[in-house]
């Protein structure tokens, strides 16, 4: 059911301007873009090659940093039904409240999605329920809660990453079932305010995303959600983001919420034009540990000192916190092409680096990427090509209460450090139809036993590793993972960004000389919110 409030100034703009365009137009003020990568590679088209306050780098987008007759042109795309008969109830939300400077709106939030292994009996299926709750009001503030039970039995190799971690993959703790699945539950929201022009202010638990590319070497949204307050401050064409979180390590709570460890992080980035044709960022990250045996520290309030890099000089004085400096580099070649990288710097010294020695402690990671839109001058052909690196022991630390780590997976690379991968993506989007194509090949090195630290697993002390020298990229039993995907979708309602999806993904993974091999078929209805990564 539709609600709406009327008003002497509703009526007489509804006179003149479709229902749907007031709803949208309120929506499009002070919430953020979903992040699920088919709808980010639409508003990436903009925000890349558009005038816009929005910067390419920092993720999830704001409706309110994209000129409203861009948003409204958007919409009419994605309004195209070309398959149903054009109804409410396929363009706007399940129930809504509107006005031409408010919304409030409810949704079902569903997925059931089918598994089959070819030449195996063995089958399985992601199914979830829950709801979506946002509002926008006087384009000042507005935000989103979102709750998701799910029930799900997934494909072995989705199975060996929950049984080593214990959770979803970036979706919540995994309790197993007498069936073989797992339930889990994963929460997320937030509430932002814009007082003016050149402030926002976010506070919630959700992810957070920094760089251009498919991955990223900074900060990620492949981990679970956390608790955040995000401060993002805009002045000319520089935009500057303060971000304040708290993490948790799960280990062996069994679940049990109150056994999390806390600890908590500090992000500073700064992105700016350099040149014409290229910006670049500047980021800072400190952890640090809640309490240890002797003392309850708590959230720091020194770390709440907004003046990036402030931290590395101070850190010269002994301070036993977790400090990370990393770069973004975005630079447009030509037409609609561009050129993205970034170094993240754990911890080096340039004259280990020069004896080429292998010491343990140059740890870096770095990615080069080349994406760009409408290719071969096909509208809406969006391609990219991604190389991400990152040497042993890299976003590891002394003990786990201080890596580079929330709810046991990586806060960067899904599979941590010690590893090469290429990816290469091509999507394609007709009116609602949306078709992908994506292969990842990578390498890496994993530890023969529990009790030593080849340097991929964030999770464990560098100080398990085995000598101070030696150490090269991929040291450890060699694994290497060819994942080839093909997914077709049809966006049935673009204000719940419900979606037909259907696909194969093929997987090769060779560990140590011996190969395991599937074909996997996936098929089934969905509200896409956000991404689930599977593909490492």
């Amino acid at each position: 059911m539709i609600f709406k409030m009327r008003s002497a100034l509703s009526v007489k703009l509804c006179a003149l301007v479709p229902l749907w365009l007031i709803l949208f137009s309120a929506r499009a003020q002070e919430l953020n873009i979903n992040t699920d990568l088919q709808t980010q590679t639409i508003y990436d088209n903009v925000v890349y090659n558009q005038n816009t306050n929005a910067h390419s780098s920092i993720k999830p987008f704001r409706y309110s940093d994209i000129p409203e007759h861009i948003i409204d042109s958007i919409r009419q795309l994605l309004d195209k039904n070309i398959v149903f008969k054009k109804n409410r109830f396929l363009t706007t939300h399940a129930a809504q409240l509107a006005t031409p400077k408010s919304l409030f709106f409810l949704d079902p939030l569903f997925n059931y999605t089918n598994y089959s292994k070819l030449k195996s009996k063995t089958n399985g299926y992601e199914a979830s329920l829950g709801a979506r709750f946002g509002f926008s009001i006087l384009k000042k503030i507005g935000g989103e809660i979102n709750v998701l039970f799910s029930n799900s039995k997934f494909p072995d190799y989705i199975n060996e990453k929950i049984q080593h971690t214990n959770v979803v993959p970036g979706q919540g703790y995994a309790y197993r079932m007498s069936n073989g699945g797992y339930r889990y539950f994963t929460g997320s929201g937030y509430i932002s305010y814009t007082p003016s022009k050149h402030f926002n202010v976010q506070v919630g638990h959700d992810k957070q995303f920094i760089g251009d590319g498919y991955r990223s070497m900074l900060l990620s949204n492949t981990a679970n959600n956390y608790d955040f307050l995000k401060i993002t401050t805009t002045v000319w064409k520089i935009k500057y983001v303060n971000l304040y979180t708290k993490f948790r390590d799960v280990g062996a709570s069994g679940g049990d919420r109150n056994k999390y460890h806390v600890k908590f992080a500090t992000f500073h980035y700064l992105e700016m034009p350099l040149l014409k044709r290229v910006s670049i960022g500047l980021f800072e990250s400190i952890v640090w540990n809640s309490k240890d045996s002797t003392s309850n520290r708590g959230f720091d309030v020194s770390y709440l000192n907004p003046i990036i890099f402030f931290r590395p000089v101070e850190f010269s004085i002994g301070s036993p916190d977790n400090v990370l400096l990393g770069f973004n580099l975005k630079i447009r070649h030509f037409g609609k092409n561009y050129f993205y990288g970034q170094l993240m710097l754990d911890e080096f010294l340039l004259s280990e680096i020069r004896a080429k020695a292998g010491w343990w402690g140059n740890k870096q990671a770095f990615q080069v990427g080349l994406k760009g839109f409408d290719l071969f001058g096909i509208k809406n052909l969006y391609y990219q090509g991604e190389f991400n690196f990152a040497r042993p022991y890299t976003y590891t630390h002394i003990t786990l209460q201080t890596n580079y780590g929330h709810f046991n997976e990586p806060l960067a690379h899904p599979i941590g450090a010690n590893f090469m991968e290429g990816i290469g993506i091509i999507r394609y989007r007709f009116n609602k139809f949306f078709v992908e194509g994506k292969i990842v090949y990578s390498v890496y090195g994993t530890d023969p036993s529990d009790s030593i630290s080849y340097g991929r697993d964030v999770f464990k002390s560098y100080l398990l590793r085995p000598s101070e020298y030696g150490h090269k990229t991929l040291q450890g039993v060699r694994n290497t993972l060819i994942y080839t995907e093909i997914k077709m979708s049809y966006l049935l309602n673009p204000a719940m960004n419900l979606r037909l999806e259907g696909g194969v993904t093929i997987r090769n993974h060779t560990i140590a000389g011996v190969s395991d091999n599937g074909v996997y078929i996936f098929a089934g209805i969905r509200t896409s919110l956000m991404n689930n990564y599977y593909d490492y």
